[in-house]
């Protein structure tokens, strides 16, 4: 589950969720969320939608699609 700490509910379900699972005694990893980064499948799929754009539009260099 991800919670978003800029919401007072979401900070709350995530309290009541940690205490759940110490009451339970379970192993838990916990990660911080940075950004919005692509998985190098969404990062590879990004790359072959801009290749057939700018093959359709006629660009000879990919990286100005991108940038246009």
């Amino acid at each position: 589950m991800l919670y978003d700490f800029n919401s007072p509910l979401d900070a709350q379900r995530a309290r009541v969720r940690l205490e759940s699972l110490i009451a339970r005694r379970r192993t838990v990893d916990m990660t911080e969320k940075t950004g919005h980064k692509r998985t190098s499948e969404q990062n590879a799929l990004f790359h072959l939608w801009i290749a057939v754009i700018a093959d359709e539009l006629g660009y000879t260099d990919k990286e100005r699609c991108k940038r246009d």
